[in-house]
């Protein structure tokens, strides 16, 4: 299975909230999404929907190992020398997206 990056728009194409919006799967289950960004090595959200998600419920932060299994999956830089992350003014790390990078679908 190829690593997805989602969007909070985007429709869960795995486990038990198959087929739902992943802001709707996150608004009944938080706890889960986090799970599934701890465990799941095909599982990654960008930043903004990050934002988004923890917007729809203010209470929740992602854990410190939810943040960095952000961070340690695979590198989607395609540039030599350049950072494979980028960082939002605030220092919170996120993956590329993969619209930034030059893949060819």
């Amino acid at each position: 299975m190829n690593k997805k990056i989602y969007e909070w728009n985007n429709k869960l194409e795995f486990g038990k909230y198959k087929g739902v919006h992943l802001d709707e799967a996150f608004q009944k289950d938080p706890d889960y999404i986090e799970k599934c960004l701890i465990e799941n090595n095909d599982f990654s959200i960008t930043a903004d929907t990050r934002k988004h998600l923890e917007d729809l419920i203010p209470r929740f932060t992602f854990s410190e190992n939810a943040l960095k299994s952000i961070v340690n999956q695979k590198k989607y830089s395609s540039k030599p020398g350049e950072s494979e992350f980028k960082l939002y003014p605030s220092g919170d790390p996120f993956i590329q997206p993969l619209d930034d990078i030059g893949f060819d679908e």
